[in-house]
């Protein structure tokens, strides 16, 4: 669920780290990760901190209610990274499911990160799409951030783009900026991570901030002079954790803002749950840094505080502060919660869902996770319902409450503990992507959160599919199926599978392809030239050919300057007529059969080389 930093800063409020101010200018404070004692810079003297930690696949298994225990705030949880070398491949951390399930778990706040090694505003879009896709259906407390870093070596793209001179600051800035506006876009806080060195040289943090993104800082030491603004310090990748021995961690101090206010308030009141009877909530009125006393400094009277709607509260002074307090709030009265929500079936975008009945209800707003944050996936009049829209092939949160329409406004309930529900993962039809008469190249459309695929071919003994491969990353859309007879009908079926916990979830078979490989590959006899510019190419006969394919060209590699005439397949050799006489040419034969309408062709013979008359 998207929410802003600020907002979850305000929100954690459990094991912030006690601070000592030494001076109007610095403070002081104990990491539970480090022995060693730090120091903040004044602009954090009154705010919350919380610490936290930041994980990728190189932590191996985690203990999560370990880490919870020892007074882990949150945690930042690597996606996806992109390689450092020159294909730049992109590729998802096989830990991050894992890690969410058990940050999660424990009620830990996460966010979520990509290490980035984009050198253009193209890459950094793309890098921001596929940390999207990966973290879609996940409910997220903190940012999606952009690492962006060089790898450290001269090989590396990013810092050999530097070197070289093919970026510079200012177009890293704007690469930067893609992602987080691309992010922004898809309704996900966005926020850059980079050490103090890369802010300071390599990205115009200035811009980053004017933009409205925050600052992930990493300067590994006790106290940072690091001059730009920035919400999160990362100070050592070589933190213990109590409880977990043999590993390190990078770990974090998280600020919040601090909010103060010299006028009187009344703090918010919740929304209260309908009981039938008078509902008088306790109210909190502060001035300043006082808490005031209900019956010695103010009184309170409450109004329409019975029945499902708006109530409303006025407070007003009492001895000193007669005549300065009068003031008003409201609180809702709501029906009572949906206790559970169940679900009776699921297909890869739907499930049937149902759920106690509230007394009194109008209706049912049921809600599942759109872009990180929860979103109405509609309403309904009874306790059941199809909910459509869910991303296929992992779990989807869905929850519901009751809700109450008086005088147009709906009172909604407070919403049921979430459950996951488990899709099914999409149907993989395969195509052929390339043929010879020895193999055939399966190719098919990833599917959404799968971790491989099992490619079956079809075994005329045993009369029955036969698992030929499975394939263990997701990302992996293709099959070479070797070892085949030329000139034969095959039949292959894919379907994708998903890891959950050990177990291997199973999606459906798609449409069966049927295919034939090519014919075998003819050899050329003879290649002679008796007359001006004429070349007689001679072959032994493929078996089931429907025709030959001659090519001729002044290349010995056939990549340019080259021809070709088709031969039907009663014939074994062919005359052709060159451009020019006395030149040197090679020449070459491949068969074809033809297979609903289509030519499957063979690979290319052996090659002859002629010098024409």
């Amino acid at each position: 669920m998207k929410k802003s930093i600020k907002k979850i800063m305000s929100l954690l409020l459990a094991g912030t780290m006690l601070v000592t101010p030494v001076t109007a200018s610095a403070f002081t404070g104990s990491s539970r990760f480090d022995s060693r004692t730090f120091t903040h810079q004044d602009q954090f003297i009154n705010a919350g901190i919380q610490q936290g930690i930041d994980v990728s696949y190189h932590n191996g298994t985690l203990n999560w209610s370990t880490i919870k225990a020892a007074g882990v705030d949150f945690a930042i949880l690597r996606a996806a990274y992109r390689g450092y070398g020159d294909e730049g491949t992109l590729v998802r951390d096989t830990k991050f499911a894992e890690y969410m399930q058990g940050a999660m778990s424990q009620g830990i706040p996460v966010g979520a990160y990509i290490y980035s090694q984009a050198i253009s505003t193209a890459e950094a879009v793309q890098e921001a799409n596929y940390i999207l896709n990966i973290v879609r259906g996940y409910s997220l407390d903190l940012p999606i951030v952009f690492d962006y870093e060089f790898a450290g070596v001269k090989t590396g793209r990013l810092d050999s783009a530097w070197a070289d001179g093919d970026i510079d600051k200012n177009d890293m800035t704007n690469i930067a900026l893609a992602f987080c506006n691309t992010i922004k876009n898809a309704g996900y806080d966005a926020m850059v991570y980079a050490n103090k060195s890369f802010l300071n040289n390599n990205l115009d943090h200035v811009r980053i901030e004017d933009a409205g993104y925050k600052i992930w800082l990493a300067h590994y030491t006790t106290y940072t002079d690091y001059n730009g603004e920035y919400n999160i310090w990362q100070y050592t990748s070589k933190g213990k954790i109590p409880g977990i021995a043999n590993k390190v961690f990078d770990c974090n101090f998280m600020y919040s803002g601090a909010i103060s206010s010299s006028a009187p308030k009344i703090t918010k009141i919740a929304n209260q749950t309908y009981t039938g009877s008078e509902i008088r909530p306790n109210v909190t009125v502060t001035y300043g840094n006082l808490t005031l006393s209900e019956g010695v400094d103010y009184e309170v009277t409450y109004q329409n505080n019975t029945e499902i709607g708006t109530a409303t509260v006025s407070v007003t002074g009492l001895g000193q502060y007669i005549g300065f307090i009068n003031l008003y709030t409201s609180f809702d009265i709501v029906p009572a919660p949906v206790t559970e929500i169940n679900c009776s079936s699921a297909t890869t975008d739907k499930a049937e869902m149902y759920w106690p009945e509230v007394e009194g209800a109008t209706g049912y707003i049921v809600q599942t996770i759109k872009n990180g944050r929860w979103t109405n996936s509609g309403t309904y009049i009874t306790n059941s319902g199809t909910v459509s829209g869910l991303m296929p092939g992992c779990y989807n949160p869905v929850r519901v409450a009751a809700y109450v329409t008086v005088a147009g406004k709906n009172y909604i309930g407070q919403f049921c503990n979430y459950i996951k529900v488990k899709t099914l993962i999409g149907a993989v039809n395969p195509k052929a992507s390339a043929i010879s008469n020895t193999y055939i190249t399966l190719t098919w459309d990833k599917q959404d959160a799968s971790n491989g695929y099992e490619v079956y071919k079809y075994d005329s003994a045993k009369k029955k599919y036969v698992l030929y491969k499975t394939i263990t990353s997701g990302n992996t859309n293709t099959c070479k199926v070797t070892g085949l007879s030329a000139s034969k009908k095959y039949y292959f079926r894919v379907r994708a599978f998903q890891n959950d916990n050990g177990e291997k979830n199973l999606g459906a078979f798609g449409a069966t392809l049927t295919q034939y490989t090519s014919v075998s590959k003819p050899k050329i006899k003879s290649a002679t030239s008796s007359s001006k510019k004429k070349i007689k190419a001679s072959w032994a006969k493929v078996s089931g050919a429907s025709g030959y394919q001659v090519m001729w060209s002044t290349y010995k590699n056939f990549l340019k300057n080259y021809k070709t005439k088709s031969v039907k397949a009663k014939y074994s050799s062919k005359t052709v007529t060159t451009a020019q006489s006395k030149k040197t040419y090679y020449v070459r034969v491949r068969a074809y059969k033809t297979v609903n309408g289509k030519k499957v062709y063979s690979p290319w013979s052996n090659t002859k080389k002629v010098k024409t008359k």
